[in-house]
């Protein structure tokens, strides 16, 4: 259900650049949500003040949801990989060299997690450590950025769709 807030998408592809950034969905549920919120406020605004507390924390976080902000702009010609993100208005920004970047990955995550997505796609830097991407229940959405990453940028994709379970002890 949550899974659209978030989720990234291929804003732009083609000469040599990929940005990638926030689907509009998360935007309009930020949206909508604080609309649902504000009339929720208004609605018990002359009871008591205790119980404004609950959707004060609501208009909260929906204008979180709102703003945020988060963009991974790929750029072979400069041989970089800038990553934004911030909410509220601020933001902060790293570049991070391609040749630093070992491949894109597409990882299945283990059946454990119920609530969680199945698919991650990340950057795996050489160093150690990794770019999240983003996360999905189908590895389809992921296949499709990370293509439209590496077609451009030159680096390759690596997609791992083995589960590793628990073993009984």
């Amino acid at each position: 259900m949550f899974d659209v807030i978030g989720s990234m998408r291929v804003v732009h592809a083609g000469e040599g650049t990929v940005v990638v950034g926030l689907k509009p969905t998360t935007r309009w549920a930020g949206r909508v949500a604080l609309v649902l919120s504000l009339f929720v406020f208004w609605s018990l605004l002359g009871g008591p003040a205790w119980l404004l507390v609950f959707p004060m924390i609501l208009v909260t976080l929906s204008t979180l949801v709102m703003t945020l902000e988060r963009t991974i702009h790929f750029s072979k010609a400069d041989g970089v990989a800038k990553v934004k993100e911030g909410f509220w208005g601020r933001s902060k920004e790293k570049t991070i060299p391609l040749f630093h970047v070992r491949a894109v990955m597409i990882k299945a995550k283990g059946k454990d997690a119920k609530l969680s997505s199945n698919f991650v796609c990340y950057l795996s830097l050489r160093a150690g450590g990794y770019v999240f991407i983003d996360e999905s229940k189908r590895s389809a959405p992921l296949i499709k950025i990370a293509d439209a990453i590496c077609e451009q940028s030159g680096l390759r994709l690596e997609f791992d769709a083995t589960l590793k379970t628990r073993s009984n002890r």
